[in-house]
C-alpha cells in the first residue's frame, strides 16, 4: 500500500458538531439562565433577617420577567425562531410562579406590604400574559385564555383570603387551606369548553406548534405552579402556633398528598370527556385509572408529622376523612362519565360503591376498613339494578346480589348471625338470578352454584365449622336441608344430567345428615324415642312414591329428568 492511499476506515465521528447542533436547535441557555437566577433570588431571604423591604426582589423578578417576554416577543416578529420563543414562554410561567410563591412569608410579617406585592404580581402577570399572546400573534380563544387568567389570579389573589381567615379565627384556616384545593380543581373544569372543542377550537391558532402540546402544555406549567402554591400555603398557614418551638423549627408542613385528589378528579373529568369525544381508547383508559390514583393519595400513612395530624382532627371533625371524601367524589365522576355515555364506567362505578360499604368517615386507609353499612350497600345495590335494566344484561343482576347480601350484614344483629344471614341471602338471590335468567351467564353461574353447594354440603356434614363460627344444630339442620332445595331448583332449570347428578348428591347428604341431625334435635327436645324410626318411614314412602312415578311415565312413553336415558326399543 502506498502512502498516499486513502484510508478504508471510517472518519471518526463530529462530536463537536453533535454538541453544537443540538445546542442551536434546543437551545438550553434560556432554562438554565432561569435556574441560575431562581437560585440568585433565594439567597435575598437567607441574607435578610426579620422584616425587610421586598420591593427591590419584586422589582428584579418582574425586571426579568419583562426581559424573557420582550426577547420572546421579538424572537418571533423579526426572527421566527419558534422553538426558543416557546423555552420562553414556559420559562415566563416559571418565573410567575416564582414570583408568586415569593412573599409569602412577608404577606404573614407585613400584611399590608404583601397584599400590595401579591395584588401588583397578579395584575402584572395577566398583562404580560396578554401582552405575549397578543404581540406574537396568538390567537387563543377564551375557552383556553379565561382558564389561564383565572389559574394566574389563584395563584396571587387566593393567600389573601387565607390571611384574612387567620386573622379572623384560626379554625377557618384548616378550610380554607384545603378550599384552595377545591377551587383549583373548579378552575380546571373552566377548560371543559376548550376540550369539547378539540383540536379544531384552536384552527388558526397562528403558530406553528401542534395540537395537543399546544396549548395544553400552558396548563401542564401552571397546574405545577398551583400545585407548588398549595404546598406552600400548607407550609406558611399550617397550625404551627400549637407546636413547640423545637417541632416548629423543623419547618415541618401539613401539606399531604390528599390535598391534590380534587384537582386530580377535575383532570379526570376532562381526560374522560376528552376520551369520549375522541374514541381514543388510551385517553378513556388514563380517564378512567385517574380517579382510581386520586382514591390512592387519599390513602394516609400510618406516621404523620405534627402539623399534618392537628391538620387532619380539624379536618375530619368539619367534613370526614379523605379517603371517604375521595370514594364519595370519584362516585360523583364515573356517575358523569356513565351519564356521558361511557359504559366502561359502570364495573368501577359499582366497585366505587361497594367501597363505600366499608370506608367510614373515619376510615383512613384500607387497614382501617369498617363493617358494612347499609346505605352505601343499598346504593350499589340500586346502581347494579339500575344498570341491569339499562343494559339488559344478567351480570349486573348478579352483582346486585352482593350489596344485598351486604345489607343483611349491616343489620343492627350480632357480628355472627349478620355473616351467616348475608351468606344464605346471597346464596338465595343468585339460586334466584338462576331461575329467572335465560343467557349463557345465568347457566354457567347455575353449574358453579351447584359445585358450591356440593362442597357446602360436605362441610355441613363433616362439621367443618368447628371455632368461632361453629354453627348451632338448628342453623345447620336448616343449612342441610335448604341447600338440596336450592340445587333441586336449579337443576330443573338447567335441566342436564350433571346437575341433575349435584343436585341428587346434595339432596342426598341434605336428607341423610340433615334429617339425621333434625330427628336427633326433635328427640332432645320432646322426649320422643320413634321420631327417627319415624321418619324412617317417610323416607321409605317417599322412595316408593318416586319408584312409582318412574313406572307410571315409562309407560306413557315419557322421558324422565335429566339422566333418565331411554333405550330406542325401550
Amino acid at each position: 500500500m502506498s502512502n498516499g492511499a486513502p484510508s478504508s476506515l471510517p472518519p471518526a465521528p463530529d462530536h463537536a458538531r453533535t454538541i453544537w447542533r443540538f445546542v442551536m436547535t434546543q437551545n438550553p441557555f434560556y432554562l438554565l439562565s432561569v435556574c441560575f437566577v431562581l437560585h440568585g433570588t433565594a439567597f435575598w431571604f437567607q441574607q435578610q433577617g426579620g422584616e425587610f423591604s421586598p420591593w427591590p426582589l419584586m422589582g428584579l423578578i418582574c425586571g426579568y420577567v419583562a426581559l424573557m417576554a420582550v426577547t420572546g416577543v421579538l424572537l418571533v416578529r423579526w426572527g421566527r425562531v419558534w422553538d426558543d420563543a416557546r423555552s420562553i414562554l414556559a420559562v415566563i410561567l416559571l418565573l410567575l410562579t416564582e414570583l408568586a410563591l415569593t412573599f409569602d412569608d412577608v404577606l404573614i410579617r407585613q400584611p399590608e406590604t404583601g397584599t400590595a406585592l401579591l395584588l401588583i404580581g397578579c395584575g402584572f402577570s395577566m398583562l404580560t400574559c396578554e401582552a405575549v399572546l397578543r404581540l406574537i400573534g396568538i390567537r387563543l380563544r377564551w375557552g383556553f385564555r379565561g382558564p389561564l387568567h383565572a389559574m394566574l389570579a389563584l395563584l396571587f389573589l387566593y393567600p389573601l383570603w387565607v390571611l384574612e381567615g387567620a386573622q379572623t379565627s384560626s379554625a377557618l384556616v384548616v378550610g380554607r387551606v384545603y378550599g384552595f384545593h377545591l377551587v383549583m380543581a373548579g378552575v380546571w373544569l373552566l377548560l371543559w369548553r376548550a376540550v369539547r372543542g378539540g383540536s379544531a377550537y384552536i384552527a388558526g391558532h397562528g403558530t406553528p406548534w401542534k395540537w395537543p402540546v399546544f396549548p395544553w402544555a400552558i396548563f401542564v406549567f401552571l397546574g405545577v405552579g398551583l400545585a407548588l402554591r398549595g404546598f406552600s400555603l400548607g407550609s406558611a398557614f399550617d397550625p404551627a402556633t400549637s407546636l413547640s418551638t423545637a417541632d416548629a423549627m423543623t419547618l415541618q408542613s401539613a401539606y399531604a398528598p390528599y390535598f391534590l385528589a380534587p384537582t386530580l378528579l377535575a383532570i379526570a373529568v376532562l381526560v374522560l370527556e376528552a376520551g369520549r369525544l375522541s374514541g381514543n381508547l388510551i385517553t378513556r383508559g388514563v380517564g378512567l385509572c385517574l380517579p382510581v390514583a386520586a382514591i390512592g393519595l387519599s390513602c394516609l400513612p400510618q406516621q404523620l408529622n405534627v402539623p399534618q395530624q392537628l391538620f387532619l382532627q380539624q379536618f375530619e371533625a368539619t367534613a370526614g376523612s379523605p379517603l371517604w371524601i375521595a370514594c364519595v367524589a370519584v362516585v360523583g365522576v364515573y356517575a358523569l362519565a356513565l351519564a356521558r355515555g361511557m359504559t366502561a364506567a359502570a364495573t368501577p362505578l359499582w366497585l366505587t360503591l361497594l367501597a363505600l360499604v366499608f370506608v367510614g368517615p373515619a376510615t383512613h386507609n384500607p387497614g382501617e376498613l369498617v363493617l358494612p353499612q347499609l346505605v352505601p350497600a343499598a346504593l350499589a345495590a340500586v346502581a347494579a339494578a339500575g344498570l341491569a335494566l339499562g343494559f339488559r344484561d344478567s351480570r349486573w343482576w348478579m352483582a346486585a346480589a352482593v350489596p344485598l347480601a351486604l345489607c343483611l350484614a349491616a343489620l343492627p344483629l350480632p357480628l355472627e348471625l349478620r355473616v351467616q344471614g348475608s351468606v344464605a341471602g346471597l346464596a338465595v338471590l343468585l339460586t334466584l338470578i338462576v331461575i329467572t335468567g335465560r343467557d349463557a351467564w345465568t347457566r354457567q353461574l347455575g353449574f358453579l352454584l351447584l359445585q358450591v353447594y356440593f362442597v357446602a354440603s360436605l362441610a355441613l356434614a363433616l362439621q367443618l365449622d368447628r371455632g368461632d363460627w361453629q354453627l348451632s344444630a338448628l342453623q345447620r339442620v336448616a343449612g342441610l336441608l335448604g341447600l338440596p332445595l336450592l340445587s333441586g331448583l336449579i337443576a330443573l332449570r338447567l335441566w342436564t344430567a350433571p346437575a341433575g347428578w349435584f343436585a341428587g348428591i346434595v339432596g342426598g347428604i341434605g336428607c341423610l345428615r340433615g334429617g339425621y341431625d333434625l330427628t336427633e334435635l326433635i328427640r332432645l327436645t320432646t322426649g320422643w324415642a320413634g321420631v327417627q324410626s319415624f321418619a324412617i318411614g317417610l323416607l321409605l314412602f317417599g322412595a316408593g312414591l318416586a319408584i312409582s312415578i318412574r313406572k307410571a311415565r315409562r309407560q306413557s312413553g315419557e322421558v324422565s329428568g335429566p339422566g333418565d336415558f331411554v333405550s330406542p326399543t325401550g
